[in-house]
């Protein structure tokens, strides 16, 4: 058995303030990993910390980047145990984009479409938003079938379908790595 880490969040950007005023949802932002890669996350977020665009896919690290420029980000990490042959399918999704990172990029189209619409639109095949990378992944991997489309994914549906993994919740800077990896999962 292997673990998925799951890292839903509000950072307090001002992109991030204005979905939040948009869809009052309290988080908006999702990253995943696996063991092999924790205490690092991926994901589909801004490029450069301090500037909300260009979006493309990114490495990002607990207390480090975004995340260290808004020290008081309000997150939520889930964890599960998944069997290793579920785990490398997500390694290898994750080894697929980290060795290709530049091909990939923000798929706004589906932002603005979710936030218009209400639903999702397909993306390019190397564009996707954070949520739907997660969705992607999870989905891919035969860890979980989301009821709609990837596209159509948001960060709180995470938090719903998989509350009951939920490891930590409170501020970014008060997570302790170690912490995290010694909490026994229940299935």
């Amino acid at each position: 058995m292997r673990k998925i880490y799951i890292l839903i969040a509000q950072t307090g950007t001002i992109v991030s303030k204005g979905i939040r005023w948009y869809t009052k949802q309290p988080y908006n932002h999702s990253a995943i990993t696996t063991d092999t890669y924790f205490p690092v996350f991926w994901s589909f977020a801004r490029r450069w910390p301090r500037l909300p665009f260009p979006g493309s896919f990114v490495k990002e690290e607990l207390n480090k980047g975004t995340y260290a420029l808004f020290p008081d980000t309000d997150c939520v990490v889930l964890a599960f145990e998944v069997d290793s042959k579920k785990a490398k399918k997500v390694d290898a999704i994750l080894d697929e984009h980290i060795n290709s990172q530049k091909r990939y990029g923000y798929n706004y189209s589906t932002l603005f479409s979710i936030l218009l619409l209400g639903r999702g639109t397909k993306s390019k095949k190397n564009r996707k938003t954070c949520a739907e990378f997660v969705a992607y992944v999870l989905s891919e991997s035969d860890i979980h079938a989301f009821d709609k489309q990837v596209q159509s994914v948001h960060p709180m549906d995470f938090l719903n379908d998989f509350s009951h993994h939920e490891i930590y919740r409170g501020k970014m800077r008060d997570i302790k790595r170690e912490d995290l990896l010694e909490i026994p999962l229940n299935q």
